[in-house]
């Protein structure tokens, strides 16, 4: 492949992390958004209101984040952990997941080209 890969092998034991973690909901509620650039204005704005009015999201997938590297300081959600696909040049793609900091979660796989974003994370198994 080509692009930036990272791969953590530090994934195989992430069970064990779901132990120090205080979550007790029985299933994940995942929230999916196509943002055409998060870096608008108001956008992360209209993401926090959504959320609010959904109630008790754990996951935000953001697809088309228009991201540059750097720009995660600008686009985070209080109470999440950010993780970012970004295109490595140009305008558009990119991916962004936003976590529930409550969960164990751990990036597996990050990898983007000019053609594709890939942001593969491990949820740990609290149920």
């Amino acid at each position: 492949m080509s692009g930036r890969a990272t791969l953590n092998n530090e994934c195989t034991h992430i069970d064990e992390l779901a132990q120090f973690v205080g979550y007790t909901r029985q299933r994940l509620r995942i929230f999916y958004f196509n943002a055409r650039s998060l870096r608008c204005k108001g956008k992360i704005e209209v993401i926090e209101e959504l959320i609010t009015e959904v109630g008790g999201v754990d996951i935000i997938i953001v697809t088309e984040s228009w991201l540059e590297d750097g720009d995660e300081r600008f686009v985070g959600l209080t109470g999440f952990s950010l993780y970012v696909s970004n295109r490595p040049k140009g305008r558009g793609g990119g991916v962004a997941v936003y976590t529930r900091n409550e969960l164990a979660v751990c990036m597996v796989k990050n990898d983007s080209s000019q053609e594709f974003n890939i942001l593969y994370i491990s949820v740990a198994n609290f149920f």
